[in-house]
């Protein structure tokens, strides 16, 4: 049997910016000729296909994959994982590398700089990690734009690595994240037009800083009832904890706020929206 090739991620039938980016991974690999096998969350349906084998973690009690990847790597003797994951998830795949020696091809997203050496934990935002080890465990580094593979590059350069690192671009499915004129969009749902929406679009866990987005939009009222009454009270914040059009369409700005790393897919979507 062909050793298999391993993707950790989300589901390619979820509804993630990570399950697009698996989704077209799937589809290469099968026109290569290889086998993938998704170890991916977030999805509670059969894969689109017969062509590759999808596991899910949660169904066996193994919330975060780890454990469901080594049993995985163990039956198979896959030489290559391919990561599409945050760099706090990542971290854990440094052991299994060093374990079961396969190719570790980490995709990274990244949103900002300074891109932080540290990073924390999903569950827990007292615990922080060295991203420079697992990006160091790398054996090939994948971002999605030149803007986050210089980013990825001073970070690790200051930390004395030297990566072999590629930018791949996956891009958007302009089919559904298409341009709406904002005033039907606003109709839709029932915003009057004057509104001026303010929308942040972020999974709903601590490292997606909610308190500091609630903060910084308190200073922002303040100040305009002072400035402008009139902005102030047209002003309204949305917050959406997942990806639809309707969300994209209706906003007039984007707020993308981190307390971490992460070039997210919403993102290059709001771009195509011209927002």
């Amino acid at each position: 049997m062909k050793s298999p090739i391993i993707i950790f991620s989300d589901s390619p039938v979820a509804t993630t910016g990570f399950a697009r980016v698996v989704e077209k991974l799937v589809n290469v690999i099968i026109a290569m000729g290889e086998v993938p096998i998704v170890v991916g969350n977030k999805a509670n349906c059969e894969p689109v296909s017969n062509k590759y084998v999808l596991i899910h973690p949660r169904f066996l009690g193994d919330e975060q994959g780890i454990n469901t990847l080594e049993a995985v790597l163990k039956k198979t003797k896959a030489k290559i994982v391919i990561s599409v994951e945050d760099a706090w998830k990542q971290y854990k795949l440094v052991d299994l590398k060093e374990k079961y020696g396969f190719y570790f091809i980490g995709y990274v997203p990244i949103e900002g700089i300074p891109y932080p050496r540290k990073t924390i934990m999903s569950r827990n935002p007292n615990t922080y990690l060295d991203t420079s080890i697992v990006h160091d465990a790398m054996d090939k580094i994948v971002c999605y734009t030149k803007f986050g593979k210089d980013a990825m590059a001073k970070m690790l350069e200051q930390a004395g690595i030297y990566k072999d690192i590629s930018q791949v671009y996956h891009g958007v499915d302009t089919s559904f994240f298409l341009p709406v004129p904002k005033r039907e969009a606003k109709k839709l749902i029932g915003i009057p037009e004057n509104i001026i929406l303010f929308t942040s679009i972020k999974t709903n866990n601590p490292r997606s800083g909610f308190e500091l987005l609630l903060d910084a939009w308190k200073i922002y009222i303040e100040k305009a009832i002072k400035t402008n009454p009139d902005i102030a009270n047209r002003s309204r914040l949305y917050i959406h904890t997942n990806c639809n059009n309707g969300a994209y369409n209706i906003k007039d700005m984007l707020i993308q706020r981190d307390i971490d790393d992460g070039y997210v897919i919403y993102s290059l979507s709001s771009i195509s929206l011209s927002i």
